[in-house]
């Protein structure tokens, strides 16, 4: 198996998972627990973010769309608190 198709096996079995990180290409990363980032697309600052700002998300897709997300790892880009700033 090349190791493009053991990286699927393993993101199908949640073992690991694959996050586009902008300029810093693609992440995989084990999956112990679902995780998420900011990305300020200023000064590349990485901020760490709890799943649990997820779970109103997954609960609406829900309602609204029938669909279970599955959001095991997220980039979310902007500008962090000091970019902003000025």
């Amino acid at each position: 198996m090349t190791i493009y198709r053991i990286l699927q096996w393993l993101k199908d079995l949640r073992l690991v998972s694959q996050t586009d990180m902008g300029a810093g290409g693609m992440v995989y990363q084990l999956l112990s627990h679902p995780h998420h980032h900011l990305i300020c697309l200023t000064c590349g600052a990485v901020t760490d973010v709890d799943d649990a700002y997820l779970d109103d998300l997954r609960r609406k897709l829900g309602e609204a769309y029938g669909f279970t997300a599955r959001i095991d790892h997220m980039a979310i880009y902007g500008q962090c608190h000091e970019c902003a700033k000025g």
